[in-house]
């Protein structure tokens, strides 16, 4: 499996974002949810280029709102344990993204907020 980078960026305004990538698609009905690839992608829209960064845009619901980074994990399950052991709180829990993975939403003891992302086509 290729190692990259996803990250979640809420913007102000979403479109001039959006000029700046690759690609991008909007995801359909509900939030403004554009996916953005900045290196080509495999079938179920992973960076084929190690150290690549691709990712999403929303427009932001809430002025607090931050850019969320993903990291790769084997198993969002095990790496949630391993987190709020070290402190951090789950503010998403383990939610499947259909033919893609799993996701899950953490803050880390300073604040940061994080996400765990697990690579699982059977996803649903």
């Amino acid at each position: 499996m290729i190692s990259g980078e996803w990250a979640g960026l809420a913007a102000l305004e979403v479109q001039p974002i959006i000029a700046m990538v690759k690609f991008a698609h909007y995801m359909g009905e509900g939030p403004d949810y554009w996916v953005v690839s900045t290196v080509d992608t495999n079938e179920q829209g992973m960076p084929t280029e190690a150290g690549a960064i691709n990712g999403g845009i929303y427009k932001r619901t809430d002025p607090q709102m931050r850019p969320i980074n993903y990291v790769a994990v084997e198993s969002v399950d095990e790496y949630l344990k391993k987190a709020t052991a070290l402190g951090a709180t789950i503010t998403l829990q383990k939610t499947p993204i259909p033919g893609m993975g799993y996701f899950a939403q953490l803050i880390d003891p300073q604040g940061n907020p994080f996400a765990l992302f697990q690579n699982e086509g059977a996803a649903t």
